[in-house]
Order: C-alpha cells, then sequence, then structure tokens
C-alpha cells in the first residue's frame, strides 16, 4: 500500500492512503505522487487511481479516458516494445527496454524453467501491446507499479 501525496494550488499534503486523497480535492487533473514514481503525474494517468476517481464502477466498466490535454506520453514506444515482445519475449528484452529490469530477469528464469514454453506468453503479450493505443500502453506497462506488468 502506498502513501500518497497530492498538489492542489502549489501547495503538497500528505502522505495519506488513496482513499483520502478526496478529501483534499482529487480531480483528474490533480498531481498526485508517490515513492517509486518517477515524477508528479495527474490523477487520471495514474492507473491505481482509476477506483478512486470514478467509485461505483467495475473492473469491467469503461471508465472515463484522460482528456487528450492532460495525457503525456511516456516516451517508450508500444510498436517498438511489442515487436521485442514477440522476437526476444523469452529473453525479457521488452521488460529491460521498459525499466521493469526485475521483470526482464524473471522472464529469463520462468523461460529456462519451462524450457521455453514462457515465450509464447510473451509472444501474445507482444501482440497485445501492438493492440493497444500509446496511452493503453503506458498506463498498463509504463505508469504502473507493477513489478511484472502482464496482458
Amino acid at each position: 500500500m502506498y502513501m500518497w501525496y497530492i498538489n492542489n494550488n502549489g501547495q503538497q499534503y500528505g502522505p495519506m492512503d488513496k482513499s483520502q486523497l478526496i478529501a483534499y480535492g482529487l480531480t483528474p487533473e490533480s498531481y498526485v505522487w508517490h515513492s517509486g514514481m518517477a515524477q508528479w503525474q495527474q490523477a487520471c494517468n495514474v492507473a491505481e487511481l482509476r477506483d478512486v476517481l470514478y467509485p461505483g464502477t467495475s473492473s469491467f466498466e469503461k471508465v472515463p479516458p484522460c482528456p487528450p490535454e492532460f495525457y503525456q506520453p511516456s516516451g517508450k514506444d508500444r510498436i517498438g516494445a511489442g515487436l521485442l515482445a514477440i522476437f526476444l519475449g523469452g529473453l525479457g528484452i521488452h521488460y529491460f527496454y521498459l525499466g521493469k529490469v526485475t521483470a526482464g530477469i524473471l522472464t529469463i528464469i520462468i523461460t529456462l524453467f519451462t524450457c521455453g514454453i514462457w515465450a509464447t506468453v510473451m509472444f501474445i503479450q507482444g501482440i497485445v501491446m501492438l493492440t493497444m493505443t500509446q496511452q493503453q500502453f503506458d498506463d498498463k506497462y509504463v505508469y504502473t507499479d507493477s513489478t511484472m506488468p502482464l496482458f
């Protein structure tokens, strides 16, 4: 569980758990941060806050996307990552490209222990990456705090 900080009108508040962010005026445009994040981001770009921003939506319902003016591309190319996953996925190269070193090492180990079967899973992941929008890709694979994001 992360301890969150919010920046409203130049004033920083925190640490607090994510359920307390609403009391400090959390909106999709609010800037938030927790340890492990490279920089402050707008809440609409943080996948972990979707349930707080849009309460009552199930995981199967679509939540409104971030307005385009608030989305900040990560600079990591989804097509490049997808192709790396398709052709070199068993070696975890796409994870190294995304800065997920632990996931890259785990992928190598799992591929070895499964005699290469895990490379098929990474091939499928590469196809999934190629079918996403850049924003979906950034939310799922780049901006997430997940050690090893899959599908």
